[in-house]
């Protein structure tokens, strides 16, 4: 006689969830052990440009706001193109294989109030020595960098500002050495001489070498602004699409980022501000930034733009939906930091006027012209 019970081989939910549960772990587990030093050592990497680029923009903001350097960044203490590691406490240290003197770095009117801690190399205990460094060029412009890193042929370096930097200096970007002009203009405010990946200051409203990159809202300076810089329809989970490539969006909201994100090149710190040390973009909409500066400098159309102390120039845009480039010489697109719903703000003129609140989506490919951090 067959039993009216069957006999249930297969798998409970609660076995599934538990066997899931360890294939999850076995594969972070193969993840780390197939290269731990490389992983460890891109990590490590990542941090060590994280700290000196605080450092640089620490010292810099001081040095902007008490028109002279902290006292323990002091120029008559540091030889020409001589690393000084940082230290907490006096010592001679180690950098890059060869000794080094060490800066003491306790100035109390730096330290807790410009720059939270010294930050201190991944890879060190602690003990006073940071394992990073402060060198001064031939021309008085500092630099810092780590004594050491995994990726020998990127070690973290960072340059900064002239010491005693006020506007109407230069200053140089540390992503590519790239030296940019300043202006005061009328508002009152300082701005770069040219836009973010230009090779001079404008010298006619369409000098083709003056236009610059044109970036998508809220990406960093990752190559996709270059305008010969291939297209992708894949759109970003992140911050960080991790390629140089132009994010088409072809249907609403027209973001290379989905999901959106609104937090993005919001201030001197915001995620992924394109601008050197220092530097932001300009807030956008009808009482922001660039409406203050058109104002103040009288600009009305493409002809004004370029007349202005800015020589703003008809740099062109990129479509949203295919990256084609377009209005090169014609219409000038500057972005803002500011959002607007699912858009975001930006500048335009041609030669029959100009808009200081042109919302548009964040896909599109305009230039950017940083102004300086107050």
């Amino acid at each position: 006689m067959k039993s009216k019970y069957k006999n249930n081989t297969g798998f409970t939910i609660i076995e599934l969830i538990i066997v899931i549960a360890i294939i999850a772990l076995l594969a972070v587990a193969v993840f780390v052990i197939i290269n731990p030093a490389k992983r460890i050592g891109e990590s490590r990497d990542a941090q060590r440009w994280l700290d000196l680029r605080a450092i640089a923009s620490a010292v810099e903001k001081y040095t902007s706001e008490n028109a002279i350097l902290p006292s323990d960044f002091s120029i008559g203490t540091l030889t020409t193109d001589s690393k000084v590691v940082l230290c907490s406490s006096a010592a001679e240290l180690s950098c890059d294989g060869e000794t080094a003197d060490c800066a003491v770095v306790d100035d109390e009117d730096f330290i807790g109030k410009y720059l939270p801690e010294l930050p201190v190399d991944p890879a060190k205990d602690n003990d006073g020595d940071t394992g990073y460094y402060i060198s001064v060029s031939t021309g008085g412009i500092l630099s810092f960098g780590a004594c050491e890193s995994y990726d020998t042929n990127d070690v973290p370096f960072v340059k900064s500002t002239t010491p005693g930097w006020s506007c109407g200096s230069d200053l140089v970007d540390p992503r590519d050495d790239n030296i940019y002009g300043s202006i005061l203009a009328a508002d009152g405010n300082c701005w770069m001489d040219r836009n973010l990946g230009a090779t001079r200051a404008a010298i006619a409203y369409n000098d083709s070498q003056a236009y610059g990159d044109l970036y998508q809202w809220g990406r960093y300076a990752d190559g996709h602004q270059l305008t010969t810089s291939d297209n992708t329809a894949t759109l970003s989970a992140s911050d960080t699409p991790g390629h140089g490539d132009f994010i088409t969006a072809a249907s609403s909201p027209n973001d290379w980022r989905s999901p959106q994100s609104s937090s993005l090149w919001q201030g001197e710190n915001g995620t992924n501000n394109p601008c050197p040390n220092g530097w932001r973009l300009p807030t956008g909409g009808g009482g922001g930034e660039w409406a203050g500066l058109i104002s103040a400098e009288g600009i009305t159309n493409s002809v004004t733009a370029y007349n202005s102390s800015l020589k703003l120039v008809v740099s062109g845009r990129r479509h949203d939906d295919n990256g084609g480039l377009s209005l090169q010489g014609s219409w000038g697109y500057y972005w803002s930091s500011t959002v607007s719903g699912s858009n975001s703000s930006s500048v335009y003129f041609s030669s029959s006027g100009v808009s200081s609140s042109f919302n548009v989506t964040r896909a599109r490919g305009h230039a950017v012209r940083c102004i300086r951090d107050s």
